[in-house]
């Protein structure tokens, strides 16, 4: 608890920025799901949880 009042910064932490790579990564994860769901639905296999 004593150094919470210190009056300076304690962390080395930087301000995170959302990149070209973080952004495809995301594309890429959305893509593959959807295929995997796709797939699923045309082979007949597909049974979802809820329903």
């Amino acid at each position: 608890a004593r150094g919470f009042d210190a009056g300076i910064a304690r962390t080395v932490a930087r301000r995170q920025r959302f990149t070209a790579a973080d952004t495809w990564l995301v594309v890429g994860a959305v893509a593959l799901a959807a295929a995997a769901l796709t797939t699923s639905i045309v082979l007949g296999t597909f049974r979802p949880l809820i329903g």
